[in-house]
């Protein structure tokens, strides 16, 4: 993961990028911090990001989003992230310099959407999709709630 990212229509934002050393990150909102990479309450929030899952699928390509709440959703979660392309070996340097590590990596964004709440926990669905699905209400509170002011001490 290079960035974590929460938009939340009501309550904090929160946003965390990782430094070019690729074990320390810098939160930006809502306020600046640095944070390490043995830091075991950030190592926790960046778990509920790591782990994402959908406990079921509740429309396949819906016609309505709005009717979840997802034409103006309650938050959104945006992960960057990268993959390593196929056949290439990642040799641990570092990303700037000669460049080795860049040519081996595939970088994406995951960004999904979340809607209104349901008896199971939150309808959600990715950006550019319109498949719908259920979203523990735990794991969506766990990454739209971030509680930075603890994290670092």
């Amino acid at each position: 993961m290079t960035l974590l990212k929460v938009e939340n229509t009501k309550g904090d934002d929160f946003q965390a990028v990782a430094e070019a050393d690729g074990k320390t990150w810098k939160v930006v909102k809502p306020e600046q911090k640095t944070l390490a990479e043995d830091d075991s309450q950030w190592n926790t929030v960046k778990g509920y990001f790591t782990s994402l899952s959908y406990d079921s699928i509740i429309e396949y390509q819906s016609d309505d989003l709005g009717k979840y709440g997802l034409q103006k959703p309650s938050a959104r979660i945006t992960v960057d992230y990268y993959e390593k392309k196929e056949g290439s070996e990642d040799t641990g340097e570092a990303a700037s310099g000669s460049g080795a590590k860049e040519e081996k990596r595939e970088y994406k964004t995951l960004q999904i959407n979340v809607g209104n709440s349901c008896g199971d926990g939150y309808y959600v669905c990715e950006k550019g999709s319109s498949n719908v699905y259920v979203m523990a209400e735990d794991a969506v509170k766990n990454m739209t709630d971030v509680d930075e002011f603890n994290l670092g001490k």
